[in-house]
């Protein structure tokens, strides 16, 4: 299998399309918002397939399979003048493609596994091209209700969500913008580019009822809005979509860096950030600093709450590491998951 994964992996980074008289230039570039969804156990559930669409992209592929089948050395044993002579000639002419009946088991092992990638990849995007175009293109939010995933629990959400943010369809220039498919066992994700030439990942979920749309991630779902935080400082834990980033601000209640990591917390739905504060002799939370090895930023969900006599904003306890990346797998998984594991 090709390789894909928080979330990220939902909040894109907004990147312009630049036009010029001459050429027109875009940028494929995955966002940053959810490139950080790559080593997750949230969109698990099978091998990660990374399928390259696109004309020009796709001949590439081919061009690299036949590359690599390709024998860059010759054979000649013999030791006389002019088979020395015919073999410093070989060496400088075209390479030899290599038949089937030439192949290795393991050349043609993985000239199979890149064929059947391939096809796997159009047939994702056979199914999922309709419903993302249907979802990018509702006109009311009433629309978007059938083309989700977990209805039950997202339904809901989405009508509350709504009344603050109203609906104002995207629209979409591009699907699978940047050429790539990320496949994660019954989870896939890409890129879109949007009317106003944004780019953001979505993601979907395949179910028994067809692809469908995993919405929390769409629009970085938080149990409150992120703005509101500010204002009310709820003591009892919120759930938030948040990218997260170690930090050094230590301050007021959270100065002493002996006792607590920062962790600046950052949502795609405000300018404001808060810094979040991580117990260090609480061991349900030594996972999520694992997660910032190399320095990187990860797209997690988190619990959060303001402590008690809080006196700052933007200072929040992180009470729960939920995981990294910002889907959450489906219930009927999971318990299938678990049922397979029992003797």
């Amino acid at each position: 299998m090709v390789s894909d994964t928080l979330p990220m992996e939902p909040g894109e980074t907004v990147q312009k399309k630049r036009r010029s008289h001459r050429k027109q230039k875009s940028s494929q570039a995955t966002p940053d918002w959810e490139s950080q969804r790559e080593s997750t156990h949230s969109e698990s559930g099978g091998d990660s397939l990374m399928w390259v669409v696109g004309g020009s992209l796709l001949g590439l592929t081919i061009v690299g399979i036949v590359v690599w089948l390709v024998l860059g050395s010759t054979r000649s044993e013999s030791t006389d003048a002019e088979s020395a002579g015919n073999t410093a000639s070989a060496v400088k002419a075209s390479p030899v493609l290599l038949t089937e009946d030439e192949m290795t088991p393991e050349e043609k092992k993985r000239q199979k596994e890149i064929a059947d990638s391939v096809k796997t990849g159009m047939n994702v995007m056979a199914k999922t091209e309709k419903i993302i175009k249907k979802f990018l293109t509702a006109k009311t939010a009433a629309e978007l209700e059938p083309l989700v995933r977990n209805p039950e629990v997202s339904i809901p959400r989405m009508r509350a969500w709504y009344k603050i943010h109203p609906w104002t369809p995207p629209g979409v220039k591009k699907i699978a913008c940047g050429g790539k498919v990320r496949i994660n066992g019954t989870i896939v994700s890409m890129a879109v580019r949007l009317n106003d030439y944004s780019i953001k990942r979505i993601i979907l979920e395949k179910t028994p009822s067809g692809y469908l749309i995993d919405w929390e991630s769409w629009v970085a779902w938080s149990s409150m809005d992120w703005d509101t935080l500010f204002e009310k400082r709820p003591t009892e834990p919120v759930e938030v979509r948040v990218r997260c980033i170690r930090d050094h601000y230590y301050n007021r209640l959270f100065k002493d860096d002996s006792k607590w990591v920062a962790v600046r917390l950052v949502s795609p739905n405000s300018d404001r950030s808060l810094y979040g504060y991580i117990d260090k002799e609480d061991p349900s939370l030594m996972r999520m600093l694992a997660e910032f090895r190399g320095g990187r930023a990860i797209a997690a969900i988190l619990k959060i709450k303001y402590p008690e006599n809080s006196v700052s904003k933007n200072q929040v306890i992180i009470c729960e590491y939920i995981q990294n990346g910002w889907v959450i797998p489906s219930k009927e998984k999971d318990a299938d998951e678990k049922k397979e594991e029992k003797p």
